[in-house]
């Protein structure tokens, strides 16, 4: 169950969205809760009143972010599609969620999108350590079905978190729309370095955008 975003203009919204600022500019260590009040214009008993912690504030940012990508790699698993035709649909749809992402995506992670240290994040790093997972399964699937080169799948997975968290400083602090083109470039670019065959990128790519809808759309019945 994915959890929802708050409402814009709320109070949780305006923390959530403040906080990821000052994380990703300060970082998390060096951002206090006096800071966050602050910069949303509020007393601290006013934040405290919506979050409990400065941890609780970046756990349920992570949370914001991870469940959406887990929601989309379990409907990708049961798609019935191809290990390849999976994967571009994941990089497309990753890429499109960070560039609009309400908040700023930057400051959730650090050291190449790993979560912060400290047992408060315990569920988070587990999140995202699945998430990992499933990668290397796309791409060891690929291997084994004839269409990727012999590769290591967790070379490939550090990869494509560097890419993702290239795009993510590309798109900065706030959602972009001009940046839309990524959404299929970086995908195309990845799997192109990957095929055994290149010629056909096309035919996956056409694929891939069919389940892009197909995931989308179930994606929204899920939060409605």
């Amino acid at each position: 169950m994915t959890r929802d975003v708050p409402q814009a203009g709320s109070t949780q919204h305006r923390i959530l969205s403040e906080a990821s600022k000052l994380f990703a500019t300060r970082g998390f260590l060096g951002t206090s809760t006096r800071d966050i009040a602050e910069a949303v214009g509020v007393r601290q008993p006013s934040l405290f009143h919506h979050f409990s912690s400065k941890h609780s504030i970046l756990t349920a940012l992570l949370d914001l972010d991870l469940d959406r990508v887990t929601a989309r790699l379990q409907l990708l698993e049961s798609a019935g599609e191809s290990a390849p035709v999976r994967l571009h649909c994941h990089l497309a749809l990753d890429v499109q969620h960070i560039l609009d992402f309400p908040f700023d995506v930057r400051g959730l992670y650090v050291r190449n999108e790993q979560v912060p240290e400290g047992s408060e994040f315990t569920v988070q790093r587990r999140k995202l350590a699945a998430i990992h997972r499933h990668v290397r399964l796309m791409v060891q699937d690929a291997i084994d079905g004839g269409d990727f080169v012999e590769v290591d799948p967790e070379f490939v997975r550090q990869l494509i978190s560097s890419a993702i968290i290239g795009v993510m400083w590309t798109r900065g602090p706030r959602p972009s729309k001009g940046l839309s083109t990524r959404t299929h470039e970086l995908p195309d670019f990845l799997l192109r370095s990957l095929l055994v065959r290149s010629r056909q990128l096309d035919s996956i790519a056409r694929r891939s955008r069919s389940l892009q809808d197909t995931i989308r759309r179930s994606l929204s019945q899920q939060q409605t």
